[in-house]
């Protein structure tokens, strides 16, 4: 995993194409300063997991990207409580479902792969 640091607290993590589940996103609680996380090709987040994420970081979460994982569109609830979101990269399917409408309204910039 890659993980930046700013100012003494985690800036942003890439975990891209690694073996991570959606159980391991658990350890995200303590990660509520955390802008970026990138999580592209980790096909065993889930649903589960984006909600965990979203939960721990709703406050700070900037750039989100869970392309190429198992996440469908059960999650897009809780990716709707992430306050700070302005970008959001999402695969193809979940980028055409209703709810993603109300995200693109509230400026943030949806990315599909």
């Amino acid at each position: 995993a890659v993980v930046s640091t700013q100012s003494g607290h985690y800036a942003g993590i890439s975990i891209k194409h690694k073996d991570i589940t959606s159980m391991g996103c658990k350890h995200f609680q303590g990660l509520k300063y955390v802008k970026h996380i990138d999580f592209e090709g980790c096909q065993d987040i889930d649903d589960s997991g984006v909600k965990l994420v979203c939960q721990h970081c709703h406050d700070s979460l900037v750039e989100f990207n869970i392309i190429g994982t198992s996440a469908s569109s059960k999650c897009l609830d809780d990716l709707h409580k992430l306050e700070k979101l302005q970008k959001l990269s999402i695969n193809e399917k979940l980028a055409l479902h209703e709810k993603i409408k109300h995200l693109k309204r509230n400026n943030v910039e949806i990315v599909s792969g």
